[in-house]
């Protein structure tokens, strides 16, 4: 269990460290997602996402 839970932390560190030395680019892609218009009619039509995105 030990080893699981290390192997995480350390996966988890290195995805932390990868968001903040490219943080301008993912909100650069992030922003033109939830700009699009395909985007957001996938959004609606699924299922599970179509009210909490409009309560956003």
């Amino acid at each position: 269990m030990l080893f699981i839970i290390d192997v995480l932390r350390k996966y988890i560190e290195k995805s932390l460290i990868y968001y903040r030395t490219n943080k301008d680019l993912f909100n650069k892609y992030y922003r033109k997602t939830n700009s699009s218009l395909f985007y957001t009619i996938a959004l609606i039509l699924h299922p599970n996402r179509r009210t909490k995105y409009a309560k956003m």
